[in-house]
């Protein structure tokens, strides 16, 4: 059974959340340069690695691989911070942070909106298109999702 607008992997993304508001403080004091990029580089080559090492061969609680993905989702949380740090300040990033909660709420409902309005409404038949066509569509569909998800989180910052 799913649960509504995707609300299981919202509560999974919530604890990666977490995890990084965790994580926040002791790396807050890094600064941009050379080390931070260097950081960066690294636990990004971990998390590739670990990527790839938590593949399972034998499933299970303690497993190597279970371990594998442990490493790796800290690294890619590290990595994240590192990224952010290297950036610094972008008005885009802080207002899809201040945001994020009804992106990851709606998401799942305005990306199908928009494939109803494309596919249904405007009556277009992606599968007869070519190659290039149907990735057309695809750019089409995904610019119309976002802007049904601005006009959504209009509503939801001002009415909720």
């Amino acid at each position: 059974m799913q649960l509504p607008f995707r609300m299981l992997q919202g509560v999974e993304v919530a604890g990666f959340m977490l995890l990084g508001l965790a994580s926040r403080n002791p790396l807050l004091p890094l600064q941009r340069g050379t080390s931070t990029a260097l950081l960066f580089a690294g636990v990004a080559a971990i998390y590739v690695v670990c990527s790839l090492a938590a593949v399972p061969e034998q499933p299970g609680i303690g497993s190597p691989s279970e371990w594998f993905a442990v490493l790796g989702m800290f690294a890619g949380v590290a990595g994240c911070v590192f990224l952010f740090v290297l950036i610094g300040r972008s008005r885009v990033l802080e207002c899809v942070g201040r945001h994020s909660i009804v992106f990851y709420a709606l998401n799942a409902l305005m990306l199908n909106a928009a494939k109803l309005a494309v596919f249904r409404v405007l009556h277009v038949n992606g599968a007869a298109l070519p190659a290039a066509g149907q990735w057309a569509v695809g750019v089409i569909v995904a610019v119309l999702a976002m802007l049904f998800m601005a006009v959504a989180d209009l509503l939801v910052q001002r009415w909720m």
